[in-house]
Order: C-alpha cells, then structure tokens, then sequence
C-alpha cells in the first residue's frame, strides 16, 4: 500500500482486516495508525515518497455518519467484524469492497466449526464474487489446529469448474520447538536469613529478599 500508487478515491479498499471480536479490531486500528505515521517520518526523513495509507474500522458501534464517509472516501485498509462484512455486502457499502485485493482473518481459530464460521466462509465466497479480482486469504492465529483443517476451511472451494474443488492454500507455520537457555541464580547465601547479606542488617525492608535481587535485576 506504501509503495503502490495510490488508487481514484472510489477504488481505494484493497486490504479487508477481519477480526471475530470487537475489542481486537478497536487495538488492530489503535496499533496500526502510530507504525503508519512512523513510517511516513521516516521516509520524509530520507527523503523517500510513500503513498497516504488511510485505516477505518466498520463495526456495528459505528455512527452512521462515519458509515457514510467511508462510502464517499473508502480507506486503503478497512477494519470489520464478520457481522459487519455480511451487512456490507448487502448494503450500499459492497461497492467499495470490489477493489478489495487481500482480505486478513485474524484470530481464525475461534470462528472455525462454528455458525460464525459457515456465515464468514459464505461472506468470503460472496465477496470473491463481487470483487473484481479474487481475493487473496490470510488466516492469522496463535493457536489453530489441526492446521491441514484450517487451511481447508480459509481456502474454502471454488465453484467456478464443473465441479467443487478446494483452493490451494499454504501453510505457513512458526517452529514449534524453542531452545531455553535457563540458570538458576540465588542471591544472597541462605534464603531463610537474606537480612544476613543486606548492607543494613536491622533495616525491617530487608526482611525479603528482593532487595538483593534489585541490584541484579538492575
């Protein structure tokens, strides 16, 4: 979105960010908007030209005025809910939404198997339709699996052959393995009387052992 050109003002939308809650769209939107505006900084530092990158977020809290902004001025990036998608795409807002290029699921794990998850894969399926070029799907999660299930539920099927057949989708998966690199550290030498080794042995705040701990810490 920095570096791309930036569209005519009706054909801006081109990143959908699907959250299952509410409150994690308000901190995708709230953590999104200072990375932007550092960014730009820095490129004006350096002297580099980047594109504008407008965020907005569409929930059912949004006043009716804001709704109506976004139709006259879509952002590069929208903000939703899967509720919200699906009023959007049988509202005046689906217009906007046929430039969409990438649509991010975040936390998908808690839609799948789920009621909310079938009414999400039909928004999907009905978007793909509108959009003027498919989609491409991003399911972000911490803690999905199976992950082959996952992946067959974002991708869902494409109806477009003689016959249904899934979408091919990637797997992108962290090493499940770390390597702990743990020691043991006691600070002062007996745990029972850490006053014994306190510059002020009479001091009653060195009755714990923290003050000891403090000057490691630090």
């Amino acid at each position: 979105l920095l570096t791309s050109p930036t569209p005519d003002k009706l054909e801006r939308c081109r990143v959908l960010y699907v959250s299952p809650l509410k409150a994690l769209a308000y901190d995708v939107d709230r953590n999104l908007r200072a990375p932007l505006t550092g960014i730009r900084a820095e490129a004006t530092r350096m002297g580099v030209e980047v594109s504008p990158v407008s965020v907005a977020m569409r929930t059912g809290d949004t006043p009716p005025a804001e709704r109506q902004q976004m139709l006259r001025n879509p952002p590069d990036l929208l903000i939703t809910t899967p509720e919200s998608l699906y009023l959007m795409l049988t509202s005046r807002a689906r217009e906007m939404l046929a430039t969409v290029e990438t649509v991010i699921i975040d936390e998908i794990h808690a839609m799948a198997g789920t009621k909310r998850g079938t009414h999400l894969s039909v928004s999907l399926e009905r978007l793909t339709d509108l959009a003027e070029h498919e989609p491409q799907r991003i399911g972000l999660s911490a803690t999905q699996r199976p992950l082959e299930t996952i992946a067959e539920f974002l991708g869902g099927g494409d109806p477009s052959g003689a016959a249904w057949s899934p979408r091919p989708v990637t797997i992108v998966d962290a090493p499940k393995e770390k390597q702990l690199d743990v020691e043991i550290v006691v600070p002062v030498r007996d745990m029972t009387r850490p006053q014994d080794d306190a510059p002020d042995a009479d001091d009653p705040a060195h009755k714990s052992i923290w003050p000891a701990m403090y000057p490691r810490l630090l």
